[in-house]
């Protein structure tokens, strides 16, 4: 789930998704992508407070697909109806 004002910025999200999941190059260059995993950035690791900053995120590889939907709906509307 995603707030409303992020609206304008889904396709950017979807596609840092998609590169994420298949270990692509970060379109947001906030990860480096080596051998399967992201590693977060010098500029990121500074924004990670409480995280370990230089830990590996495990990605399904290159080969790997993603399929993803989108469903935008009015916040009063109840989930399940959704």
């Amino acid at each position: 789930m995603l707030p409303l004002g992020i609206l304008g910025d889904l396709p950017e999200f979807l596609r840092s998704i998609r590169a994420a999941w298949s270990g692509s190059k970060d379109p947001a260059s906030e990860f480096r992508s080596q051998g399967g995993y992201w590693y977060p950035t010098q500029d990121l690791e500074q924004d990670l407070e409480g995280l370990q900053k230089d830990c590996p995120y495990f990605t399904m590889g290159e080969g790997a697909t993603i399929s993803m939907g989108i469903v935008i709906a009015y916040k009063s509307v109840p989930l399940p109806t959704v």
